[in-house]
């Protein structure tokens, strides 16, 4: 890669060649047939995983796919996990991280790293290496501190450059404190991952306080950072291999960020065929959705409580693996099966269980919002990432992996309205189904989305409105809702009503048809 402007985000950043991409769906077997590329064609490989536990099930699955074509390849795992890192104390997997390129001057070589530990190390002298990186990799973080007393300590080491909405954090020059020496003090270690993103060149951190002086007063603050791919213009290529990367907050992040950056879908043949199967949905919501707010109130834990026993008692013993936030587990303890932690992106152990549960929120808090709104990200890709995308990686681990398997598989996750999650391409898929599929059975359902409704060719609309359980004279019985019109779409009062309430609006109709140029006959 050659051409590459970097200072901060406010700059447009030039990298070529493009960066790929394959964003198909888990299971579609992109990893494995990335990992048989890399194996069978003679290079340097950095390939990047998550979580930690997944560099030794990759690797195992490298070295018998090496074996298997007779190749040899030289594996090298780089990680806190790998006994020989730690037996190398005075080396961190940064530092062995950034020396690769010196020790592997040329060969057959896959080094196996973490994410955090390759966005920790400098890549700059990668050089005719390629990179891969499976799973979405987060770029973004963003800390709530409270630093009443230690607001010195931050004046002491950080400087900060004051901007229109946001205010840029540098190391001070008066600063001759390391990683190494934040990490080591009791006292200091809180600070020790700020100033890992604020001393390092790939990341730009951001902060919404203008003065360390001002926490003597006020002492809460928060600092955000964005890791940049500044020194991946090193490298021969870089892919990612992440289910809807294209749709992710990483992506959005660096199309905001860096708007000279190119990105390319890249997929390799599909090798495998997935056999016919059956997967049950079913979702714990009504007219709410997950959140944390919800979840630590006492209606939010009988919610949560509930869930569990109805689950516990549809499963009649049936193994299953679930997970949920840590706060929650006191709330959901009658549940049977495996607990696993949320994030299991790239595991294939759990492939031979067919039910899963995913019980998990995790929706940015508002400041959060803010700092990416100020950089025209919108939240709820933040959202789609943090909390939807987790909970599709993880039922991704059951058996719907399994391209062999044609076991019934059941989900059961809280959400509510299902097919907000979807996008409108998928929609109109489903929308079609439906209309074959009311020609021998009977469907009735509830949505805001015009595309059931119109395009799904509904025979009967109802269109419900909430009333007259606040009226002076309602009893207990008075229903909370009420029909406000219902009939055929072609009848005046049903379309006006469905316009106005899955459209927005005639006039909001109008303007998208101006928008997109659609004509009218």
């Amino acid at each position: 890669m050659t051409e590459y402007l970097k200072v901060h985000s406010s700059e447009i950043v030039t990298l070529k060649p493009v960066l790929l991409y394959d964003s198909r769906p888990a299971g579609a077997g992109k990893t494995y047939a990335e990992c048989e590329s890399i194996v069978q064609e003679a290079g340097r490989y950095v390939f990047a995983v998550e979580p930690l536990t997944a560099i030794t099930e990759h690797r195992a699955t490298l070295e018998k796919m090496a074996e298997r074509i007779g190749s040899r390849v030289k594996l090298v795992e780089l990680s806190s996990s790998d006994p020989s890192t730690k037996a190398t104390k005075s080396r961190s997997v940064k530092v062995q991280i950034e020396a690769l390129p010196g020790t592997y001057g040329a060969g057959h070589v896959i080094a196996l790293v973490t994410h955090a530990g390759l966005m920790n190390a400098d890549l700059s002298n990668f050089d005719g290496w390629t990179l891969v990186i499976d799973e979405v990799p987060s770029i973004f973080e963003s800390k709530a501190v409270v630093s009443g007393l230690s607001w010195p300590v931050l004046k002491t080491h950080f400087h900060i450059i004051q901007g229109d909405e946001l205010n840029t954090v540098m190391s001070s020059e008066a600063s001759r404190a390391t990683n190494f020496d934040f990490s080591r003090d009791s006292m200091a270690a809180a600070l020790a991952t700020f100033h890992r993103r604020v001393s390092g060149e790939q990341y730009d951190v951001y902060t919404d306080v203008s003065e360390w002086d001002r926490l003597a007063v006020e002492p809460n603050w928060r600092w955000s950072s964005f890791w940049s791919p500044v020194k991946l213009q090193a490298f021969r290529s870089v892919k990612i291999l992440a289910h809807g990367f294209d749709r992710s907050l990483t992506f959005a992040a660096f199309q905001a960020r860096h708007p000279g950056l190119v990105w390319c879908r890249d997929e390799r043949p599909a090798t495998r065929t997935f056999a016919r199967r059956k997967m049950a949905i079913h979702f714990f919501a009504r007219g709410h959705r997950a959140s944390r707010g919800l979840f630590d109130t006492v209606t939010g834990k009988g919610y949560l409580q509930k869930v569990a026993r109805w689950i516990k008692r549809d499963l009649d013993g049936e193994e299953q693996i679930w997970t949920c936030n840590d706060a929650d587990r006191k709330s959901l303890n009658l549940m049977s099966g495996l607990r696993l932690s949320p994030r299991q992106a790239g595991s294939n152990r759990y492939q031979a269980i067919h039910a899963v549960s995913a019980i998990y929120t995790a929706k940015p808090d508002p400041a959060e919002c803010q700092v990416l709104e100020t950089f025209g990200i919108d939240t709820n890709t933040a959202i789609a990432t943090r909390e939807y995308e987790t909970v599709y990686q993880f039922i991704g681990r059951s058996s719907v992996r399994d391209a062999l398997s044609t076991r019934d598989v059941r989900v059961f996750v809280y959400i509510d309205q299902p097919e907000d999650d979807l996008d409108n391409r998928v929609i109109m898929d489903i929308a079609k189904l439906l209309q074959k599929a009311k020609r021998r059975r009977q469907l009735v359902f509830a949505t805001h989305n015009p595309n059931f409704v119109v395009n799904g060719d509904a025979d009967k609309i109802i269109v419900m409105m909430p009333g007259g359980h606040e009226a002076a004279e309602a009893t207990a019985s008075t229903p909370r809702i009420s029909i406000s019109v219902d009939g055929a779409i072609e009848t005046r009062a049903v379309r006006t009503s469905v316009t106005e309430t899955m459209e927005g609006g005639e006039a909001a109709f109008a303007l998208r048809s101006r928008k997109y140029s659609f004509s009218t006959v």
